[in-house]
């Protein structure tokens, strides 16, 4: 599977607390991983996590927090993409925090959350393992394994919208494609093999990011980039110069927008507009 994750378009900035470390060693082993990950980090201690989340979590092993992890993982992988281009349309962030096997022993459950950001949508695995069954090395290997399932699952998702817009040609289209089967479905899904027992369960929510102008107006995404009518990032945008204009404008001209998303544009405000050396007008709306 991870032969086949790195030959994806996906790429990858990776946060992991601890538990689940196994899956860094095991990405990065397999030849190819330096077109998928752009960079991994262990914020292990309490104020290592604060400092990648921003703020102290209300609990540090939680879907919440996690998805957190991820956002903030993304965010890099924006931050690090190359400057020119739509590459980072790709970039995929991965959280994972856990509660494994440790000296004194915890009195809580054993468990381990793992979550994915990126423009396609979300996704969420919760595993929970039967306690005093395991040394922490193989709760540490189960945690892995899912981490790798949802790098995989990622992997997939990115490589069906990039065959979407090849087959279709219309890029904005291929990655929000309304009305038509799930991409993921149409491509070979990894199943990491995971040998839980009945004491084990795990599951798995994903939330597609159908339309982004929507989640724009209705607050649950602070920014959305667009390049010639396509999202290309959510939430941030890469780090190069950019010309900020205070203000509010009720038309763009020439940016190539879908209808659905030109019929928006006269509620939004535009924060950040920028030219790079090429054809491609960027521009980025902020509520």
């Amino acid at each position: 599977a991870l032969e086949a994750v790195h030959l994806s378009p996906v790429r990858a900035v990776v946060h992991v607390t601890g538990g689940a470390a196994q899956s860094l060693g095991w990405v990065m082993a397999v030849p190819g991983a330096s077109r998928t990950v752009l960079e991994a980090r262990v914020p292990y201690a309490r104020t290592a996590m604060v400092d990648v989340l921003g703020a102290e979590p209300s609990s540090y092993v939680s879907a919440q927090t996690a998805m957190g992890l991820a956002r903030a993982a993304y965010k890099r992988g924006v931050k690090l993409s190359p400057p020119h281009g739509s590459e980072h349309r790709n970039v995929v962030g991965v959280g994972c925090t856990c509660a494994l096997a440790s000296v004194p022993a915890k009195k809580g459950a054993h468990r381990c959350v793992v979550a994915t950001f990126g423009v396609l949508g979300s996704a969420t695995y919760e595993l929970m393992l039967q306690k005093d069954l395991r040394d922490r090395w193989e709760e540490d290997g189960l945690a892995s394994r899912v981490v790798v399932q949802a790098l995989a699952d990622a992997a997939v998702e990115a490589e069906a919208a990039r065959a979407e817009a090849e087959m279709d040609g219309d890029a904005a289209d291929a990655v929000f494609p309304k009305n038509k089967p799930d991409a993921v479905e149409k491509r070979h899904a990894f199943t990491i093999p995971m040998d839980l027992t009945d004491g084990d369960a795990l599951s798995h929510t994903r939330n597609k990011l159908e339309d982004p102008i929507a989640s724009l107006l209705a607050g649950d995404l602070a920014l959305v980039e667009l390049i010639g009518g396509t999202v290309t990032a959510v939430e941030c945008v890469p780090a190069y110069g950019h010309l900020v204009l205070p203000g509010s404008s009720s038309s763009l001209v020439g940016f190539g927008t879908s209808s659905s998303v030109v019929s928006c544009l006269s509620r939004l405000s535009v924060n950040s507009v920028r030219t790079v050396p090429s054809a491609s007008t960027r521009a980025a709306f902020q509520t």
